[in-house]
């Protein structure tokens, strides 16, 4: 008898941590041919995913996209964009930036299934006008500022997030490269760093 309570109680256990790790939110996985893409343009962080979001309007989530140094650097190296009071661009020059940045998107009702899968979300990761003040010293001369930067190398972390509790329900980091990163080029019509997807692989 004792032995039958014992194997019932260990089947409950069991079924509770299954139970707790299928609750578990995941991002960023592969659906549909893709998943959590990463361009530059400060850093757009693109068609992000999460299961497990359950009901928005009651239980409101965001998505979050995090940009850090890569674990060789303690800095996160990139090039910024210098402009004039005259709306000319310079080519963009190495810059490095000592602090983390990042975006924040709130999940909508029409961006998750019956199913709890959100996708389609996208986040603008960018610095705030305090970090993009502090390299306007990498400008050509005093009369340009620091209108953008972009990394050449960095760690993204996709969080899913609790907008209610602030809880971090699921999460994704990435260890990213810029191809050609000393390339990169200014679209003068698009008023934006060139559109160039990073190279990405998980952590």
């Amino acid at each position: 008898m004792l032995t039958k309570l014992t194997i019932i109680g260990l089947l409950a256990v069991s079924c509770v941590v299954t139970l707790g790790t299928d609750t578990y939110a995941r991002v960023c996985l592969v659906k549909q041919g893709g998943s959590c893409v990463f361009w530059s343009g400060s850093v757009s962080c693109e068609n992000l995913n999460a299961s497990g979001v359950g009901n928005v309007r009651k239980d409101p989530k965001n998505m979050q996209c995090s940009i850090s140094s890569p674990a060789v650097a303690s800095e996160i190296p990139g090039l910024v964009f210098c402009a004039n009071n005259g709306g000319n661009v310079a080519p963009g020059a190495q810059a490095s930036v000592a602090s983390d940045f990042g975006g924040i998107s709130t999940i909508f009702p029409g961006q998750v299934d019956k199913n709890g899968f959100a996708s389609g979300i996208n986040v603008k990761a960018e610095l705030s006008d305090t970090q993009l003040a502090t390299l306007d010293q990498f400008c050509q001369n005093d009369t340009w500022f620091a209108i953008d930067f972009v990394p050449c190398a960095m760690q993204a972390t996709v969080t899913l997030v609790d907008e209610d509790t602030g809880e971090i329900l699921g999460d994704e980091t990435f260890d990213c490269q810029l191809p050609q990163c000393e390339t990169l080029a200014w679209d003068k019509k698009a008023q934006t760093p060139e559109r160039r997807q990073y190279q990405c692989g998980r952590l």
